[in-house]
């Protein structure tokens, strides 16, 4: 557990070098989500590290990513922060989901949208299993955020998607789906929420 912190404490410190406040930004995220008292959804856990910080504020949800790897480092990362019960992580495709329509209160995605393979596959899968009344949250880096962790992944020697749709494409499919969409736009984030 203690190389899952000291690996967390290094990459949070690395992108604070270059602007990137992780706890910052989850709470400008979390503040638009809540508040929430149903059944909740992440899409695109990664390494977990929205999860955890969603975890430390008490709250339970289920998070599916299609990387068997990615979910160990995520179930490690939670657990690490006292989230252990609070998190349920399932692997599977955000294309095809496993769970019943209208089952989700909010359905949520933190800096996932550009690693969807088929972005749009996943609005509509997002649109099958929210609740009527229920609220989609998706937020993504920006232009400033993206060329942060441009420069972030070069001075590790790796290089890093911007993905095909920004947030604001996003914005326009579920507007054409009559939905109300409003996006906020910070330095490195934009968060776009969505209701009925």
């Amino acid at each position: 557990m203690d190389v899952v912190l000291k690996e967390y404490r290094e990459r949070r410190a690395l992108f604070k070098k270059f602007g990137y406040d992780f706890a910052k930004e989850h709470n400008a995220i979390i503040s638009r989500m809540m508040p929430c008292g149903g059944e909740i959804l992440e899409v695109g856990t990664g390494k977990g590290y929205f999860a955890s910080f969603l975890s430390g504020k008490k709250k339970s949800f289920i998070s599916i990513d299609n990387s068997r790897v990615d979910r160990r480092g995520a179930q490690a990362n939670i657990k690490a922060f006292g989230g252990a019960g609070l998190a349920r992580l399932v692997t599977a495709d955000a294309e095809d989901m496993p769970f019943k329509a209208e089952r989700f209160d909010l359905v949520f995605s933190v800096n996932a949208l550009h690693h969807f393979g088929n972005p749009l596959k996943v609005f509509s899968e997002c649109l099958r299993v929210i609740r009527p009344g229920g609220k989609i949250v998706i937020a993504d880096f920006s232009l400033q955020g993206f060329k942060m962790l441009d420069e972030i992944h070069a001075a590790e020697g790796k290089a890093h998607d911007s993905g095909c749709l920004s947030v604001e494409d996003a914005a326009l499919y579920f507007r054409l789906k009559y939905l109300k969409c409003k996006v906020i736009k910070r330095k490195f984030q934009h968060i776009l929420l969505v209701s009925s």
